[in-house]
């Protein structure tokens, strides 16, 4: 048991673990290997999840400064950070968000449609995304189903000028 310890104790300050062992008795020793393996990887995983964290955050804000100067350059870079982070359970919404506005302001609705969709789906009560879709829908001739959104996007703001002017001139047709 006294070289189960110190392999614990060696574990730990290779991972920059604290080990927690109180008592060592029959079992205790590999119970506290467990617990500083645990321990350690727990560390681990919140210096991964903070290194995502800065990572999309930067990403993101690069995206934000190409959209209106390089739109082309901002879809690739979402693309890219789409691939990588699309499916993290906390940044994978801003992604698909970013790239589904990259693709609009590059003129590729038919492409922005998928993850515009998503993204009415996952934020309902948005109503920066149901504008966006309604945009979409309009260039790609849909005209139906954008007056749905754009009536949305009035629902959800009723005092917001710009959304009953947009769904004004879809009524009418105005491009």
């Amino acid at each position: 048991e006294a070289s189960a310890v110190r392999s614990a104790l060696d574990l730990a300050a290779r991972t920059g673990s604290r080990p927690y062992i109180v008592h060592v008795s029959t079992g205790a020793a590999m119970a506290a290997v467990a617990l500083v393996l645990a321990v350690g990887t727990a560390r681990a995983k919140e210096r991964d999840r903070v290194q995502v964290q800065e990572d999309v955050n930067a990403a993101l804000a690069e995206i934000d400064g190409l959209l209106a100067t390089d739109p082309a350059s901002a879809v690739a870079r979402s693309e890219a950070l789409f691939v990588r982070y699309g499916d993290d359970p906390l940044y994978g919404w801003q992604v698909e968000g970013r790239l589904a506005t990259a693709l609009l302001v590059a003129d590729r609705p038919a492409e922005a449609l998928p993850h515009l969709e998503q993204m009415v789906r996952t934020d309902p009560v948005n109503p920066a995304w149901h504008r966006n879709l309604a945009e979409t829908l309009r260039r790609m001739g849909r005209r139906g189903r954008a007056l749905t959104e754009y009536g949305l996007v009035v629902e959800l703001r009723p005092d917001d000028p710009a959304a009953h002017l947009e769904y004004g001139q879809a009524l009418l047709g105005i491009p």
